[in-house]
């Protein structure tokens, strides 16, 4: 630990002091202590605030006599009782260090209310016998550096999300980033001094406290910032300011004139290598005259490098957002229903966003002799390229040019992520095009079995027809009228077979066929082999738009024909009018009802459908049963309905 200065000491330094500031009397000094833009109150051992400069009345909203004791500062810059309890605590703990200057920061509520957050700096002031019982409270406002740190940390983890799969390497930047900015803001030790009273602590601040009058004549050059510079304290004192920056550097020139008009002025200026904050403020009079300018400069060269770095950083993610976008962006295009040559189109249109200087970038994919450009393409000699392949093999390529010289860079003006960049592309073309051409394949063999299959559909259809004919023929010569019936009722069952062919034929799914026009025609021709008067039995048909595989559609048309057919011959004797009405549809997402019914004379009440004589019913519940795995019902009120119910394996209902 350094040793206190004695008060002769201190009595010699001052001596020092006012031959540097050439009989510059005890109130300009003690104007630029309260004039001061450093928060600063002067605190006695007994808790009494002796003085409170306007910079501190400024940050907190209270004049002195608002808070002329700890006792009164305390709960107004503390109201939060639990908060200030945490606050005396600190504070006691921090008494007992055995350091020269003792610093803490605390969050505080100014008079307005406003949360503000401020390091105090806590400095004795020595006498002659050692520490008296005065102590300087410094308050710097760090509020905004706060705002500024928590606005950068929510930027940086937002780059970062974007572009997670690629950070291993920026995350290692980024921990090295934020150990700069830790360091950097454990390094600050920006010490405030008053003139006079303050010259213990203006000897040791970490920066550059001066002032001039209004000739520009250095009255005060305080600080160990002058260190930086080359300099001692005080050896400024009586030179002209304006001589030392007129011409060296005009801007400092500037702002001190800017100052001595009133205007407050902040700035940053490079001095020795050295990157400065500076602040400059119009020294005032007790008439509000101008009297000075004083001017407080803080050295940020570390904090400079540290956002320049930030910056590079942040142009980095953002070519890496742009790469992935170029990726995405073809990746998306294989979805769209598209040609090959639009994919490859659009994939060149792509290119120039992705690349470093997209203003100047043009490209050119080439495959098998065909080329697809963007809008501004020419070759020039700044050239990259990568090859397209599939399976091993090369088929075409992509080309990157800029139309204009550019800085060297790894592989040319081209940075080594483009380098990857460009093979991702022709990578991801030829998984494209290997894709592309294998749908293709697909396309052309699914043609080639559609062909086939329509060909066999027709194929039995005609089988059936000449089957038909034979029938008809057969029956036509037969004069037993029960062996005629026979051979109908035969050619019925074939023609309800031939129908599901037709449909099958026709349709533009081989896969399941339209059942309600196939229901359709099927009755129609049926009302024409019975010779059926449509305006004396009427057709009514119900049916949702139900789709059966050929494995299913058979058996359904077999089922409709029976009974239909038993419908015409035995429902409506004697000329008697009425209606059939065929109904299909889902009864649940994977069950089909099927009902056939009539309002005829209806079935014989002794009549057993499951143990009759009559092929045509023994058909409709063996093929129900047994072929269908289904249900049947059959309603004996207001003539004859049949309700069938099956589960057709793969149907899933419409919705």
């Amino acid at each position: 630990m350094a040793k206190k200065p004695t008060y002769e000491e201190l009595e010699q330094k001052g001596t020092e002091l006012e031959e540097r500031l050439h009989g510059v009397d005890i109130r300009q000094l003690w104007d630029v202590y309260t004039q001061s833009p450093i928060p600063t109150l002067i605190l006695s051992k007994e808790g009494k605030i002796e003085s409170f400069n306007d910079a501190m009345a400024q940050l907190t909203g209270y004049a002195h006599k608002e808070v002329p004791d700890i006792a009164a500062w305390m709960p107004k810059i503390y109201p939060d009782k639990k908060y200030r309890n945490e606050v005396i605590e600190i504070s006691s703990r921090s008494r007992h260090r055995e350091v020269d200057v003792k610093r803490d920061e605390f969050i505080i509520t100014t008079k307005n209310g406003e949360s503000r957050h401020v390091q105090f700096s806590v400095f004795d002031i020595l006498g002659d016998g050692g520490p008296t019982d005065l102590q300087i409270v410094q308050g710097e406002d760090v509020t905004e550096r706060k705002q500024a740190e928590e606005e950068l940390k929510k930027y940086r983890d937002h780059l970062e999300k974007l572009v997670e799969g690629r950070t291993a390497e920026l995350k290692k930047a980024n921990e090295q980033l934020d150990q700069k900015i830790q360091r950097r803001k454990q390094s600050e030790d920006e010490l405030q001094e008053k003139i006079g009273q303050l010259h213990a602590i203006l000897s040791h601040a970490p920066l550059v406290l001066s002032a001039v009058d209004l000739e520009g004549v250095f009255i005060l050059s305080e600080g160990k910032g002058l260190e930086v510079l080359g300099r001692k304290p005080g050896q400024f004192v009586g030179v002209s300011a304006f001589d030392l920056y007129k011409e060296n550097n005009p801007d400092i020139f500037g702002y001190i004139q800017r100052a001595m008009t009133g205007e407050s002025v902040n700035a940053t200026v490079k001095l020795a290598g050295e990157v400065f904050d500076v602040n400059y403020e119009p020294i005032r009079d007790d008439t509000g005259k101008i009297s000075g300018v004083v001017g407080v400069s803080n050295i940020i060269t570390e904090r400079k490098q540290t956002e320049e770095a930030l910056q590079e950083r942040t142009h980095d993610l953002g070519e890496r957002v742009k790469e992935l976008g170029c990726l995405y962006g073809i990746s998306g295009l294989v979805e769209k229903d598209i040609s090959l040559d639009e994919i490859l189109q659009r994939a060149a249109d792509l290119i120039p966003s992705s690349w470093q200087y997209p203003e100047i970038t043009c490209g050119r994919i080439t495959l098998q002799g065909r080329e697809f450009l963007t809008k501004n393409f020419k070759e020039t000699a700044w050239e990259q390229a990568a090859k397209i392949a599939v399976q091993g093999q090369a088929i075409g390529s992509v080309e990157v040019y800029y139309l204009e010289e550019k800085p060297q860079s790894h592989e040319g003006p081209f940075l080594k992520e483009e380098r990857s960049l460009i093979n991702a592309v022709a990578g991801q073309l030829g998984s494209i095009i290997e894709r592309k051409q294998a749908e293709a394949q697909i396309k052309a063999s699914l043609k080639e079995k559609e062909v086939l299959l329509r060909e066999i559909h027709h194929r039995v259809k005609n089988n059936m027809q000449v089957i038909m004919s034979l029938l008809r023929l057969q029956g036509d010569q037969t004069e037993d009228k029960k062996y005629a019936d026979m051979l109908k009722e035969s050619r019925d069952r074939i023609m309800s077979m031939s129908l599901i062919h037709e449909s099958f034929y026709q349709s533009e799914d081989f896969a399941n066929i339209d059942f309600g026009e196939y229901v359709r025609s099927l009755s129609t021709e049926l009302f024409r082999s019975h010779g059926t008067d449509p305006n004396k039995i009427a057709l009514k048909t119900e049916i949702e738009g139900v789709s059966l595989l050929l494995d299913y559609a058979i058996p359904c048309g077999l089922i409709i024909n029976e009974l239909v057919s038993n419908c015409l011959k035995h429902a409506f004797p004697q000329e008697r009018k009425g209606q059939i009405m065929i109904a299909l549809h889902s009864i649940s997402e994977d069950e089909i009802e099927l009902i056939v019914s009539d309002d005829g004379i209806g079935l014989p009440k002794d009549l057993d459908v499951r143990n009759t004589e009559s092929l045509g019913l023994h058909l409709v519940t063996t093929i129900t049963e047994h072929q269908l795995g289904g249900r049947i019902d059959v309603n004996r009120e207001k003539g004859t309905e049949f309700h069938l119910q099956f589960k057709p394996k793969g149907y899933k209902a419409r919705i």
